[in-house]
């Protein structure tokens, strides 16, 4: 049913995910309580002056947009192999021909 290899990075996800759920299960089962104090409306240490957009929905579209866009493609072309355009390559063609004897309607045949 299992493959004896897989075993051991299954109990490694096992233990990433027991690590990772320790700090959830200590504040959820209030051992550890996070500090709280208050605060006052009028206090002008924590007022700044309200602005209706720091950045302009034009800018925001536009990067936005485009960075991941422009990532994509540098990154795709910087992956793609290269071909030596001095180099000839020589591609065989294909050709489809009809062979009923085989229970294949379309056989590819190089030529």
């Amino acid at each position: 049913m299992f493959e004896k290899r897989g075993i051991p990075f299954v109990l490694l996800d096992v233990v990433c995910l027991v690590l990772g759920g320790l700090p959830l299960a200590a504040f959820n089962l209030g051992k550890v309580r996070p500090y709280q104090r208050g605060f006052f409306c009028n206090d002008d240490s924590i007022k700044y002056p309200f602005h209706h957009s720091t950045i302009t929905s034009t800018v925001l579209y536009t990067v936005g947009f485009a960075l991941p866009i422009s990532c994509v493609f540098f990154v795709s072309d910087f992956f793609k192999p290269r071909v030596d355009l001095c180099k000839k390559v020589d591609i065989p063609h294909t050709s489809l021909q009809e062979t009923p004897t085989n229970g294949n309607h379309f056989e590819s045949q190089l030529s």
